[in-house]
């Protein structure tokens, strides 16, 4: 279908949708998949290399579940109110964790791995219900397109994420800048999910 029919009308109001709440949660995403294990876990808490492995791999063991979990919760109560839920919980209590973890260098490993592991858990669990719910938002003429551009434009901004530590460090000590971060990517993605619609029960016939 032409691109024209994807950004004007309806699917061009979906698709704005679907990128302002993915520019939010590619944004939380980046500080758990990225900034925690190259930078909080390595230089800040100086974990060693193997230590560092084994509670990433502990960690990304637990999402597997939890993607489960996140998926069937999503389609018991709804995928928008799943992500307006989730969002402020990120916002609150993973920035809360993240900024525990930061400003606590001495935590013993079982502590730290626990708090890694809660923290990944609760930023990716959207993860496990964004995929379904980019494919609902759009009609059958352009889904393939619309969750294609939707998932991967989103993803840019965010991408940018070590220059805008860098900026926010000259307001605020640079070691809080990614907890700052992770508050604002869960509020952008609160916001995109709220304009959208419920899309629990949407017929693709």
């Amino acid at each position: 279908m032409p691109l024209s029919d994807l950004i004007s009308g309806p699917s061009g109001r979906n698709l704005l949708q679907v990128l302002v709440m993915m520019t939010g949660f590619w944004l939380t995403q980046n500080i758990i998949t990225i900034f925690i294990p190259t930078t909080l876990l390595l230089h800040m808490l100086k974990l060693p290399k193997y230590t560092l492995t084994s509670t990433l791999l502990i960690s990304y063991a637990a999402l597997f579940f939890s993607y489960i979990a996140a998926g069937m919760i999503g389609q018991r109560i709804g995928r928008r109110r799943f992500f307006i839920i989730v969002g402020p919980l990120i916002a609150v209590i993973g920035s809360a964790i993240l900024y525990y973890l930061i400003r606590t260098p001495d935590l013993s490993l079982g502590a730290i791995m626990a708090l890694v592991c809660v923290l990944s858990i609760l930023v990716t669990s959207p993860w496990g219900v964004i995929i379904t719910y980019i494919n609902e938002r759009f009609v059958t003429d352009v889904r393939a397109t619309g969750f294609g551009i939707g998932f991967s434009l989103s993803v840019i901004i965010p991408s940018f994420y070590a220059f805008y530590m860098n900026w926010l460090g000259a307001v605020m000590p640079f070691e809080l800048t990614p907890v700052f971060l992770l508050a604002v990517g869960a509020i952008i993605g609160t916001i995109g999910a709220a304009m959208g619609p419920e899309t629990k029960d949407v017929d693709f016939h």
